[in-house]
């Protein structure tokens, strides 16, 4: 079961800084692809011949549509995902330019996504609960993630979450009430810097434990 993040993206190349000096300006290419952590790393273990299902929130518009799509055609249950009613599904658009990249990113529909969004019937059929961007789910912050993982482990379910980048500098206050209850937890290595305060990999390894 991979569920958090799910996102339409537009990828822009090439973008830099000239953009916002003029009225109009000529690009490359201009692609659309289905994105977030947890629509990626679904379709990927669907491809690998992996059983899958997805539970996150999308809006009732083109974009939701074409994720929904996207997770159908890999054979991916999706009665796990959510249709808001109140928020257009999350967008991100994705500026490339030379190696490095920069996102304007909506994601009113992923702030939506909570633990009540999870049914008892999925985690019990799931084997692994895996949450894609966790520091990018505003309704999993706190004791939500805590509750989640507690609950999937009263069914025998492995849990798994990646952090991503966290923009206000918060880290421990979010991640820390989840972190007994997580049996894999993927940070990279800048991320893992800013929760134990080292860019020693023992040193952080033992703090997270």
């Amino acid at each position: 079961l991979a569920a958090g993040l799910m996102v339409y993206d537009i990828l822009v190349s090439p973008v830099d800084a000239s953009v916002f000096e003029c009225d109009t300006t000529r690009i490359n290419s201009i692609d659309y692809a289905t994105g977030g952590d947890a629509l990626n790393v679904a379709v990927v273990a669907a491809k690998l011949g992996m059983k899958v299902a997805m539970s996150g929130v999308v809006g009732s518009d083109m974009p939701g549509r074409t994720l929904c799509e996207e997770a159908e055609k890999h054979g991916i249950e999706t009665s796990g995902i959510r249709i808001s009613e109140k928020n257009k599904t999350s967008v991100s658009i994705v500026m490339r330019s030379g190696g490095e990249r920069h996102f304007a990113y909506y994601g009113e529909a992923n702030d939506e996504f909570d633990d009540s969004y999870i049914s008892d019937e999925l985690l019990a059929e799931s084997k692994l609960l895996y949450i894609g961007s966790m520091m990018a789910l505003k309704g999993l912050e706190g004791e939500g993630r805590a509750r989640l993982f507690k609950r999937a482990h009263q069914f025998g379910t492995l849990t798994a979450m990646d952090s991503t980048w966290t923009n206000d500098g918060v880290w421990m206050p979010k991640l820390e009430a989840a972190l007994p209850h997580t049996d894999i937890f993927i940070p990279s290595g800048y991320e893992a810097k800013e929760m134990s305060g080292s860019d020693d990999p023992a040193v952080t390894v033992d703090f997270l434990h």
